[in-house]
């Protein structure tokens, strides 16, 4: 979701994950050109008024400009001094819109600047990025009804925006409004030009939140056939197997995604006790289920220490746990910060060798390692 952008496309508001939303270009800001009436027969003091006025507006313009334009640099200061010209200037779409895209990419909490954007759909309601923008933070910001209420609301005058309909569908059910998921998740891989799978996974989901199982499973043995073992379709069958009760076939599915690590494992256990403990194997349930909270502690250390950048001793546990994982490249990439951070720290500069030559890269390795 992007603020208005005039030289190119706009960001699609739904090419946003559910933890980072994208910054955006500030528009180019354009002065406007000063007018000046000059009257014949004026008085010499009717001309230095006149004079005054001209500068006065002039002056104003490139307070204006300089305002939108420092706000470029992320500081909050400079943030600070725009808000305090909007309020003062509630009409200025432009510099609501600069002060808004300026939240976003800091990713400031949306209940600093949802203000600012609601005054902003208002100043430009014909048009539909501020909209999209709005409705996508509400249904991240735990508020999905409103979220599917003002997507819908879009839809009725632009039937065909697809990237709405998508986020209507995915609102709706965190909502739990299942008939709506269902109606616009099929609308979406009946019409849409998005990504056949991905618009079928959002199917499959609608129709189990609908109690469909059915239904969920025809869409999903045409969109995942079975001869097929990526991750993305296997989990989504053992979803519904899961939902069948068939739940001897959902843990032959999830096993192997519960002990590899990677993005489903997480996922892959939780899926995996539950059936565990359907099919009464409440040992295997409960050692699944301490896999899943150490896994869960795991993840709480890089959090941490992506919270904490100065604090040292984080980031060489957080490193530490994401070489244990295999999270290799992003073991590498939060060393490489840290120590940009930190300077030469010996044990930072030894497990940043570690993951350079687990990723093949010895000649970087070999170079901390004599350092």
């Amino acid at each position: 979701m992007a603020a208005r952008q005039r030289s190119r496309p706009a960001t699609r508001t739904s090419d946003i994950p559910a933890s980072d939303i994208p910054a955006s270009d500030i528009p180019a800001v354009k002065k406007r050109p000063g007018i000046y009436v000059a009257l014949i027969g004026l008085a010499v003091a009717g001309i230095v008024a006149a004079g005054g006025y001209g500068l006065s507006q002039a002056r104003h313009a490139e307070s204006r400009l300089r305002l939108l334009r420092d706000s470029s640099d992320d500081q909050p200061k400079s943030a600070e001094a725009l808000r305090h010209y909007v309020e003062s200037h509630p009409d200025d779409a432009e510099a609501i819109e600069t002060l808004v895209a300026w939240h976003l990419r800091t990713k400031a909490p949306f209940a600093q600047f949802e203000d600012l954007l609601d005054r902003l759909c208002q100043l430009r309601s014909d048009e539909l990025d501020p909209r999209r923008t709005r409705i996508a933070l509400l249904a991240m910001n735990g508020r999905p009804e409103e979220a599917v209420d003002g997507g819908l609301a879009i839809l009725e005058r632009a039937p065909t925006d697809h990237a709405t309909r998508r986020l209507v569908a995915v609102a709706a059910a965190e909502a739990g409004r299942a008939d709506i998921a269902v109606r616009e998740a099929r609308a979406l891989h009946e019409t849409s030009t998005l990504p056949p799978r991905e618009t079928a996974t959002l199917l499959v989901k609608a129709y189990l939140l609908a109690e469909d199982p059915a239904a969920a499973q025809a869409v999903l043995d045409k969109a995942f056939p079975l001869a097929e073992s990526s991750e993305d379709g296997l989990a989504l069958r053992a979803q519904v197997l899961q939902a069948a009760n068939q739940h001897q076939e959902a843990a032959r599915l999830l096993e192997p995604l519960a002990e590899k690590p990677g993005p489903y494992r997480e996922f892959a256990l939780f899926r995996l006790s539950q059936s565990y403990a359907a099919l009464g194997r409440d040992d295997d349930a409960r050692r699944v289920a301490q896999s899943l909270e150490s896994l869960k502690a795991a993840a709480r250390v890089v959090v941490d220490a992506r919270q904490r950048p100065d604090d040292l001793p984080s980031q060489i546990r957080a490193a530490e746990q994401l070489l244990r994982d295999g999270k290799t490249p992003e073991a590498a990439a939060l060393l490489e910060t840290a120590i940009a951070r930190h300077g030469h720290v010996p044990q930072l500069a030894r497990l940043l060798a570690q993951a350079y030559r687990k990723l093949g890269r010895d000649d970087l390795a070999d170079a901390w390692d004599r350092r």
